[in-house]
């Protein structure tokens, strides 16, 4: 079924803004038609060995956890780039084969090797049962966009507490 350019885009809104919410550590995401970027930023410089570390831990669990669901993995990459006491790390996945469940899989990986050194949003704490509704509107979202042709790249960051959405 198609939908209209303006639906298209407000479900695609709502799924940067949930993920946001959801996941506080990721600092930015961008959509590009056919993948999603996650941004997450580092208050340190990462050398080149953690880096690597970090990309093949990253590739290695979302393929273990598709080979479990029996799917093909699709597109992962890992990026960085790096300024005076500062990283950027920048994980992207395919629209066509991102889960929900693939987001929480990522986020946690970069928690689990840079927690103390993550920059996250230290806003609201979410009990368990706001995050479980979160992820279940991520997975029903992430549904939705695939569905649609939805024709803009949209960037969404957090500024001062704040979720701001725009068009690239």
């Amino acid at each position: 079924m198609k939908r209209a350019p303006r639906e298209s885009t407000s479900k695609t809104v709502n799924l940067l803004v949930s993920v946001l919410v959801r996941y506080p550590e990721v600092a930015a995401v961008d959509f590009d038609h056919t993948t999603i970027n996650f941004t997450f930023l580092l208050t340190r410089a990462l050398s080149n060995r953690a880096f690597r570390e970090l990309a093949a831990r990253v590739e290695d669990s979302l393929a273990a956890f598709n080979a479990l669901e029996g799917r093909p993995t699709g597109t992962v990459k890992v990026e960085r780039a790096r300024h005076p006491g500062l990283t950027v790390i920048q994980l992207t996945r395919d629209v066509t084969s991102l889960t929900q469940a693939e987001i929480s899989l990522m986020v946690a990986v970069v928690r689990e090797e840079f927690g103390q050194v993550l920059a996250a949003d230290g806003g609201e704490v979410m009990y368990e049962e706001e995050k479980m509704v979160q992820e279940e509107l991520i997975a029903e979202m992430l549904e939705d966009v695939r569905l649609s042709q939805q024709s803009r790249n949209l960037t969404a960051f957090r500024e001062d507490g704040k979720v701001v959405v725009f068009n690239k």
